[in-house]
């Protein structure tokens, strides 16, 4: 094997996915190994990254990211360090969680008072009498960037160039032949046991591998010393607005020639045969409330350092692989394509058509109808007053470094609230490892190749051997995209980091979009949507601890601005515990955020009843925010039902009483802390409250004059509105009130119709888990079609625009939910599946229950399910395959499996914990 080509320990094809905890492993439908029918799942390229929001390929260890340009004669790594905030404590703006100054005496009575009275509020009204500056917010930071010089003149133009990114190894590599014939590779992974990024070098001639590195950062904004002794290359600093330490690492070691240091962070190696690095960085940031500070990052970076230093790049990819492999390998996914491996992926992309039937330019004629429900007729346009933005052009202010802003930047239809921002520099919006990752880059593989069609030369086979050809690209790309975001998702949120940010952790700015916060009304939740039900349980911690850490701010907020007990959060927060209110009007308020947030909290006890979990971390921070509610709830002196007051359908319309969205969460909040209470057998006097309240309170579903699930309490929708937010289908999804074929289920698809197909990248994502959990697969593959289309960069990131990363998370999730629902207590094999996708296999898919799945189709219809369970008693089962003739035995025990068929026609099979239970047809 030439030089510098990491070769992992032990045989990597063989392996096995590990399983889900408390469920065994198992061979599925598909093959049994992690290989994918489809191909493995890698993005390649045939020239370097030009620009760092579209071309550049991300790596992440959770805290730990860095973009791979691959650029040649220098390579350029863009890493961040997920702590790197400035605001909070120390901030010389001050900084208060915004809770104060509160609001002036009486300002929120005052605000319920004019509701009352006149039915609704403007949102600049709300911000003038609730809003305040916010101060000391501050900014996600980049880190710094690794810059490695090759010789100049040495390599000339690079010939038989790749760069690709492996989502199965997570391992980014560049291979490229310079001028004298020599091939040099580099590869780079970010590992999370060891915590350090690391990159190897090397050539396939001896003594051929040369090299200068160096390591910046930012000038702006820090004091920061840098120093390299001994191959080592240190820096340490602290940001000048609050004082925040930082600290970054990196040590270079040679096989081979030499190694010099040389002033300003640089190293030189000369005539080695490989060399290789690892990089850790970190700072002094606590999730510890009310300061967030902690020990001094210094000497645990150059502890990590040291650690990874002592062993050999093999032993670090070996660990590396066998870690992010124990999470990535528990799901493959086949849609009846295959990745071509000479097609560059964004020639794929580009080329990328959807198939029949994806048409999001306009919806089907029947779209506004639900089965056996005439569509109601549309009348003359109303208009909500004073509707907001509506989605066009609407002024907002960006958050930037320090909390300052950006006034009259135009948002173009986004959210979060903030800036349209072009692409950087104004360019526009924005086995052995080594023989599986080279792979496809065998001498004879023809880079940049494009694929024959019926207006390219050399087509064979027609027009219908090239639509199927072109029709197998798109499906494997679509499984791509699905893996993409579970890769993301791994790679942007481990435990013992924060939670992914609105870009993940990769950022490149001092002042990125909305700045690069967590934002609660969608974009936080979103992230986590893929979690669960795509088997990565463990990358929802880092969400999970987070949430619970806004607690303390919380019932400051709480206390402070409503005089009220529990906790509460509004539309945005940081790391540092921000739970109070800003003063932009459309996206100031937002007090059910609190309440969303613990769903996905349940939502982890739904998948894997531990009642341990349920009553240490899930329950406490529900029963605070239902506290908070049963003293915020106001009785509606028409009806005499209990609404939040005042209310905002997020960046939509005017303040009311009882918005749909809040009545909807606030209805799953209660639900769900109820539920809880019952299990963990909490005080019965707080359960009734409970359950009294939900017996009064508002549901926030109604039908419109034209068929339309109403979005305010009033009969104020338009059809004609194309708002980018759907806000009022909370109950839909990711709430669970809502059943296809229901009244409300023909409502909520009258108004999805009458939105359109549209938006931006995190809008249209949640449109396609809103038609799977509407049973339409085709409309919500038209859906996924429009985002690869529209809304993804030729890197795959998606973009809103900016780039943002919860529109790869959520169009993952909405896949998972094409395939496998399981929110009504029962779980539906191949709810939603398209007509594109007729024929294929999942495998590892989780069920709410502790359960896990396999599925295998062909003619639209699944052959083959395999279920492991986790916990024993009856699962309920429901699909087109246990309507007919089929077989089920246990395969763990090679008996025949129990199963009994429910009055409702739901087939329920009796499961032993530990066990795998095949079903075929006949």
């Amino acid at each position: 094997m030439s030089p510098g080509v990491f070769r992992p320990q032990g045989p990597q094809e063989s392996q096995e996915p590990s399983a889900a905890p408390g469920v065994p492993v198992r061979h599925g439908p598909g093959p049994g190994g992690p290989r994918d029918p489809a191909g493995d799942p890698v993005l390649r390229y045939d020239r370097p990254a030009a620009d760092w929001e579209r071309e550049a390929l991300p790596i992440g260890n959770g805290a730990l990211g860095a973009m791979v340009f691959g650029t040649v004669p220098t390579e350029r790594l863009q890493f961040n360090e997920k702590t790197l905030w400035t605001g909070g404590p120390g901030s010389p703006e001050g900084y208060d969680h915004g809770n104060g100054p509160p609001p002036g005496p009486g300002a929120l009575e005052d605000v319920r008072r004019r509701i009352e009275e006149s039915g609704s509020l403007g949102p600049e009204e709300a911000a003038a009498l609730l809003g305040r500056p916010r101060r000391g917010y501050g900014a996600y930071q980049p880190f710094g960037d690794l810059w490695i010089d090759l010789p100049p003149g040495a390599h000339g133009t690079p010939d038989h160039y790749r760069r690709a990114l492996d989502l199965r190894t997570a391992l980014a590599t560049v291979r490229h032949t310079d001028d004298r014939g020599v091939t040099h590779r580099r590869a780079f992974f970010a590992s999370h046991p060891a915590g350090v990024i690391v990159g190897r070098f090397g050539a396939d001639r001896p003594g051929s591998t040369r090299f200068t590195l160096r390591l910046t950062t930012p000038g702006d904004g820090r004091d920061a010393t840098v120093a390299t002794r001994d191959g080592r290359i240190t820096v340490r600093g602290t940001l000048r607005d609050n004082g925040l330490r930082f600290a970054a690492q990196l040590r270079v070691t040679a096989d081979g020639g030499t190694l010099r240091g040389g002033d300003g962070g640089r190293i030189r190696v000369e005539g080695a045969d490989s060399a290789w690095f690892v990089l850790a960085a970190g700072t002094d940031y606590a999730d510890a409330h009310p300061h967030y500070r902690g020990d001094d990052p210094h000497p645990r970076v150059t502890a990590a350092v040291d650690r990874a230093a002592r062993r050999s790049p093999d032993e670090l990819l070996a660990e590396h692989m066998a870690d992010h492999g124990r999470l990535f390998d528990r799901v493959r996914l086949d849609l009846g394509g295959r990745l071509p491996e000479d097609v560059p992926t964004d020639r794929l992309l580009r080329d990328y058509t959807g198939g029949p039937g994806t048409d999001c330019s306009r919806p089907p004629a029947d779209a506004g109808r639900a089965a056996g429900a005439a569509a109601a007729p549309v009348p003359a346009v109303r208009r909500p007053p004073a509707p907001g933005d509506g989605g066009h052009g609407a002024v907002h202010r960006g958050a930037t470094a320090g909390g300052a802003t950006r006034p009259g930047a135009t948002d173009d239809g986004g959210n979060p609230h903030g800036p349209h921002r072009p692409g950087r520099d104004g360019r526009g919006p924005g086995g052995a490892a080594a023989d599986r990752l080279h792979a496809a880059e065998a001498p004879d593989a023809q880079p940049g190749a494009v694929r024959p069609g019926p207006d390219r030369p050399g087509a064979a086979g027609g027009e219908g051997a090239d639509r199927a050809e072109a029709a197998a690209a798109d499906r494997a790309l679509e499984a791509l995209a699905f893996h993409y975001g579970r890769y993301l998702l791994i790679a942007s949120s481990r435990p013992g980091s924060l939670p992914a940010n609105l870009q993940g952790v990769w950022n490149d700015s001092a002042e990125p979009p909305w700045a690069a916060d967590y934002h609660t009304n969608i974009n936080l939740q979103m992230a986590y949507w893929p979690a669960h039900p795509a088997n990565l349980s463990e990358t929802a911690e880092p969400y999970e601890r987070f949430v619970t850490s806004l607690l303390p701010p919380g019932r400051s907020t709480a206390r402070t601005m409503f005089g009220a007990p529990g906790w509460v959060v509004h539309n945005e927060t940081n790391p540092y515990g921000f739970t109070g209110v800003h003063d932009w009007p459309t996206a100031f308020w937002f007090p059910e955020a609190a309440a969303w947030l613990t769903q996905l909290l349940y939502e982890r006890y739904r998948y894997t009843p531990d009642t341990r979990y349920l009553r240490d971390t899930a329950y406490p921070a529900l029963k605070e925010a239902a506290v908070f509610w049963l003293h915020q709830l106001r009785t509606d002196p028409s009806d005499g039902t209990l609404v939040v007051s005042p209310a905002h359908s997020p960046e939509h319309g005017r303040f009311t009483a009882g918005t749909a969205m809040a009545q909807q969460i606030i209805h799953d909040l209660l639900s769900n802390t109820l539920e809880a209470a019952r299990v963990l057998g909490d005080d019965p006097d707080f359960r009734e409250d409970v359950r009294r309240a939900l017996d009064r309170l508002d549901p926030g579903l109604r039908t419109g004059s034209w068929g339309q699930l109403q979005e305010w309490k009033e009969d104020l929708d338009d059809p004609e509105d194309r708002h980018r937010h759907v806000s009022h289908l909370f109950a839909l999804h990711p709430g669970q009130r809502i059943r296809p074929g229901s009244r409300w289920a023909a409502a909520a698809r009258t108004s999805l119709a009458a939105r359109g197909d549209g938006g931006t990248g995190w809008s249209r994502a949640w449109k396609i888990n809103f038609w799977a959990r509407l049973h339409d697969g085709d409309r919500a593959h038209a859906l996924l079609a429009g985002q690869l289309r529209e809304s993804t960069l030729p890197n795959l990131l998606g973009t809103h625009p900016p780039f943002q990363l919860d529109g790869n998370l959520g169009a993952t999730a909405g896949i998972a939910e094409m395939l496998l629902q399981s929110h009504h207590g029962e779980i539906e094999l191949l709810p939603a599946l398209p007509a594109a996708w007729p024929e294929g296999s999942v495998h590892g898919l989780r069920a709410r229950g502790d359960v896990t799945v396999d599925l295998a189709w062909s003619g639209g219809r699944a052959h083959t399910v395999v279920v492991a369970a986790g916990r024993t008693g009856e699962i309920p089962l429901r699909g087109s395959l246990l309507e007919g003739p089929c077989t089920a035995r246990e395969s763990t025990g090679r008996g025949e499996a129990q199963t009994r068929r429910r009055d409702d026609g739901a087939t329920l099979l009796r499961a032993r914990a530990g066990h795998r239970y095949v079903i075929t047809a006949r």
